[in-house]
């Protein structure tokens, strides 16, 4: 690709350490793991214990919602560290992950626009508000965005880069089976790994719909020709099917798993992400911030292209950042999250429509050019409520005093950067006032606001009380909400023992006579069925606890002396029964 880009291999080193200073934050910053998050560093945790890199698991259970290349990538990075139960080597994966989307944005950029619109659409989709939030979280979703960007930009390469599919004067059976260039291999392979991160068949789509339309808009057969490919297809399809087909041959029933998990967000069954069909739209001005403002000048600069020239960049780019959220509005289910892997053309735009708005910040009356202005326009109105505000705002007392002098200070740096007409000294003015704006948001909303720090100080402290009191500990993964189980997996030695639900406290392999139980309060009244129960502790808060019984608690059982022993051995957990799909077993005697 560097070949033909107008990047140079330092552009590639500042994007790259820029991405590892904005996202690596994440890995230093002691966040703790969010509830959706917990997923993907457990499952790799057992992976890596158990060596299966077939099946993910949940305490043991196979966890089949989605393909595990990112549970590879993570097992990968954690095998060099010996260990995989730290947010930071957990995280690692996304920062770099990150690292390789801001870079192959900036190298398409560069391919259509030249150098400056490269690096400076890499620095955005940096900064992008949708995008930087999922690079810091170690989930799934940022994986499958670095697979379907690569795509993409393989398509880009094969569209428009250097001619590299020589078809002219071929017939039928040639166009179909013969050679084609190793980049054209290389798209159908990344076409087909975007069906190993997340769930199936959505990779392919998100991928698909932007080359799709642009293609068929374009109203040119001979473009699609080349990709009438046997081989290409059978790559293609080879690398798409074949964990689900392995997967099959243990788990047959993983297929009801996927049917209900894909169908219910299509046909609206899946009613906890069902959304109006202009969920979207609406969102997308949030999830494209602080680039919102620039989108007339988005506009004004790619409008003429993008409407008269059929096979343009900026009709593609349109249609990239268009066609994808009109397609996932048509199911009833969505979330924000399925648009982050659509970033990139609105960052490529952004690019752009700053480019345009510099270019006519100079014929603009002087007042409304001038850094200045920034300060009565926007520094006051955010240090008046500052100062209204202040005994709300928390943390300790001295931070509003400390903000006051900040605001404005960054206020007029960043309007500095947009009238400056330097290009370097503006955009390192414009980012570096961005980095520090995240990274002292990142920080502080991780201590004050989030949702999870107490449930994962809780975790912590029942990991060193276990270790201290020698008692054995069972984690219960039974409850209303089967990823609890990842969060309190993760946070415990390899010496807890997962617990299918509390009925299998009477599973005989239990040969203690006193234990420690991790589970909900709400199931405080089931265990005192098995013998003498005490309190040890309880999670100051737990996220979506609205009744109280969800509240993680620590417990000391006591077996009563004359508690019937059962066999546990036999009962096996489907897939179904791990993702709560269908009704998880009871332990209870056979007769």
């Amino acid at each position: 690709m560097e070949a033909l880009s107008q990047l140079r291999k330092r552009d590639y080193l500042l994007l790259a350490a820029f991405g590892l200073l904005l996202f690596g934050i994440a890995t230093v910053s002691g966040r703790p793991l969010t509830l959706h998050e917990s997923v993907l560093p457990q499952s790799a945790r057992e992976m890596l214990a158990d060596g299966d890199l077939l099946v993910p698991k949940k305490g043991g259970e196979p966890w089949l919602e989605s393909p595990p290349l990112p549970q590879w990538i993570t097992v990968s990075i954690a095998t060099a560290f010996g260990r995989c139960d730290t947010e930071s080597i957990v995280r690692l994966g996304p920062t770099l992950a990150g690292v390789v989307i801001i870079c192959l944005v900036a190298w398409m950029a560069s391919v259509w626009f030249g150098r400056g619109i490269g690096l400076l659409a890499g620095f955005v989709q940096a900064t992008t508000f949708q995008f930087t939030r999922y690079a810091w979280l170690a989930e799934d979703e940022i994986f499958l965005c670095a697979l379907v960007t690569a795509a993409i930009a393989f398509f880009v390469r094969l569209e428009f880069g250097q001619p590299t599919e020589r078809l002219e004067g071929r017939g039928a059976l040639s166009l179909a089976f013969g050679g084609r260039s190793w980049w054209m291999v290389a798209f159908f392979a990344a076409l087909g790994a975007t069906n190993l991160a997340k769930g199936l068949i959505f990779g392919p789509a998100m991928a698909g719909i932007p080359m799709a339309g642009y293609l068929l808009l374009s109203r040119e057969p001979a473009r699609l020709r080349k990709y009438f490919w046997i081989w290409g297809g059978l790559l293609f399809a080879l690398i798409m099917f074949a964990w689900p087909a392995a997967v099959l041959q243990r788990f047959p029933d993983a297929v009801d798993v996927w049917f209900k998990d894909l169908g219910g967000r299509l046909s609206g069954e899946y009613t906890l992400i069902n959304q109006p069909w202009w969920y979207y739209p609406v969102n997308l001005l949030w999830m494209i911030a602080p680039w919102t403002f620039v989108a007339p000048w988005m506009i004004r600069a790619t409008w003429r292209s993008a409407w008269s020239q059929t096979a343009s960049p900026e009709r593609f780019l349109w249609g990239w950042a268009l066609l994808v959220p009109a397609v996932f509005s048509i199911p009833g289910g969505k979330h924000h999250h399925y648009l982050l892997h659509a970033m990139a053309p609105w960052a490529i735009l952004a690019a752009l429509g700053i480019r345009r708005l510099k270019a006519e910040i100079p014929g603009w009356p002087l007042f409304f050019r001038h850094p200045a202005s920034s300060l009565l326009s926007i520094a006051t109105p955010a240090v008046i409520a500052l100062l209204l505000l202040r005994d709300r705002i928390a943390g300790p007392a001295w931070l509003p005093w400390v903000l006051l002098p900040v605001i404005p200070v960054l206020v007029f740096a960043l309007a500095f950067g947009f009238v400056d007409r330097r290009p370097w000294r503006s955009g390192a003015i414009i980012f570096g006032g961005l980095w520090l704006a995240y990274s002292f948001g990142h920080v502080y909303s991780g201590q004050y606001f989030d949702r999870h720090r107490f449930d994962a100080a809780f975790l912590k402290s029942v990991r060193a009380r276990s270790a201290e009191s020698g008692l054995p500990l069972l984690v219960d993964m039974g409850g209303r909400r089967p990823l609890q189980a990842f969060l309190k997996l993760f946070y415990q030695s390899d010496s807890a023992r997962p617990l299918h639900n509390v009925s299998f406290l009477a599973d005989r392999d239990i040969a203690e006579p006193e234990i420690l139980v991790l589970t909900q309060a709400g199931e405080e009244a089931a265990l005192r069925g098995f013998g003498d129960v005490e309190l040890l502790s309880q999670s100051e808060s737990t996220s979506g606890d609205v009744d109280g019984t969800e509240r993680l608690s620590l417990y000391r059982l006591t077996y009563r002396a004359d508690l019937e022993r059962l066999a546990a051995d036999h009962i096996e957990i489907s897939p179904a029964q791990a993702i709560q799909y269908a009704p998880r077993p009871q332990l209870t005697r056979r007769f």
